[in-house]
């Protein structure tokens, strides 16, 4: 199965906000430099994730993003449907 760029970076998301969870939300131009992607482009995915309720966020000094849930009651295959 061949994955879109959108999926993958996606997944890298994802990945990099469970490994964060619950702790703390991580900013979006800390997403940006660790996924090497653009705002904008960035900003399209997490929206679809936050429409399926996997990702939230939060606007201020100490806004980001975050896991809408516990990282063991996602799937990858939840990721990919929400972003194919």
């Amino acid at each position: 199965m061949k994955l879109s760029s959108k999926t993958h970076y996606g997944l890298m998301a994802c990945h990099i906000l469970g490994v964060n969870y619950p702790d703390v939300s991580v900013s979006a131009s800390a997403l940006e430099g660790q996924i090497a992607v653009s705002g904008k482009y960035l900003e399209k995915i997490m929206r679809m994730l936050s429409k399926r309720n996997i990702v939230s966020a939060t606007r201020g000094a100490n806004g980001g993003y975050f896991l809408a849930k516990s990282p063991a009651q996602i799937s990858i295959g939840e990721i990919v449907r929400a972003l194919e």
